[in-house]
């Protein structure tokens, strides 16, 4: 089965991005990926214009609607950021009303479940809005962001918040499935620093029978990805009751079962038995950064 490089959450002029969406489309297929979700925010972008732009240009690049639903909530105490991206959705479904985080939360993942799209709560440390308790009371929730490239993400965690793969780990330990992303958010096309949102920063690469719009959100929901800061894989299953990792050079492979870390593999292939864990995942680790697999169940 074919791997398809993405990004899930970008944004352009159309909200507070600093380009308009046909150069952002433009450089994601100039630097190799396979499809992009335009997540304006509280914005659908509909892509078919600019993707009939594009296969007329001779490129390869799929676009796949989506939208980042955004509500600033000035709670009783300060203001939280909530977001949350809609994949595949078919409408603009905007921001939310509520008493709180949860609530408004729950209120944005119903609006994309029910229009046909998977749901992902976005950035939890962004502001501190979000913790791991509300993101693992939520229903059908698909998704959340364990790496943002955004420079305010705060992916290694606050005083007050733990690291988004402690985060993930806490939810996942609930009995929860709900996959981790490693998205750009990227904002800034136009300037280059450590202080700009730029994009490049964190992907996905999604294994899909086929480069569709349908394809590529079947597998993402049923978490047929890994993600990724910079190494890519050649080899991610189960084979023989063990979880195979196959790096495309010399990595470090952690092993982490129920959020415990149990083996680290040094070398290009890696195995580790399946065994007694409740869930057992994989985090690869080389000079280009971190790839992250999925959480493989009984």
């Amino acid at each position: 089965m074919p791997w398809f490089k993405g990004n899930l959450h970008t944004h352009t002029n159309l909200s507070d991005g600093d380009s308009p969406p046909g150069e952002v489309a433009r450089w994601y297929d100039d630097h190799g990926y396979d499809f992009l979700i335009i997540s304006d925010h509280n914005v659908r972008f509909p892509p078919e214009v600019l993707q009939a732009e594009l296969r007329a240009e001779g490129r390869h690049l799929l676009l796949i609607p989506g939208e980042e639903l955004t509500t600033w909530w000035s709670g009783p105490e300060r203001t939280y950021a909530l977001h949350v991206n809609g994949y595949g959705t078919s409408v603009t479904h905007g921001e939310a009303d509520g008493g709180s985080v949860s609530a408004i939360l729950q209120r944005m993942v119903d609006r994309v479940v029910t229009d046909g799209g998977l749901a992902s709560v976005n950035h939890p440390n962004f502001w501190e809005s979000i913790t791991w308790q509300e993101i693992a009371a939520l229903e059908e929730l698909t998704f959340l962001e364990l790496y943002n490239g955004h420079h305010l993400a705060a992916n290694e965690g606050t005083p007050s918040q733990p690291p988004m793969e402690q985060v993930w780990d806490l939810v996942l330990g609930q009995g929860r499935r709900v996959w981790g992303l490693a998205v750009d958010d990227a904002h800034d096309f136009q300037s280059l620093g450590a202080d700009r949102a730029n994009p490049g920063r964190g992907w996905v690469e999604v294994a899909a029978d086929a480069q569709d719009a349908e394809s590529i959100l079947a597998a993402l929901g049923r978490g047929l990805f890994y993600a990724s800061t910079g190494p890519s894989l050649l080899g991610l299953s189960i084979e023989g009751g063990a979880l195979l990792v196959v790096a495309d050079r010399p990595s470090q492979v952690e092993f982490i079962g129920d959020g415990q870390l149990v083996e680290v593999v040094s070398g290009e292939e890696a195995r580790f038995p399946r065994g007694r864990w409740a869930y057992l995942r994989a985090r690869v680790v080389n000079e280009l950064g971190v790839a992250w697999s999925q959480p493989q169940k009984e």
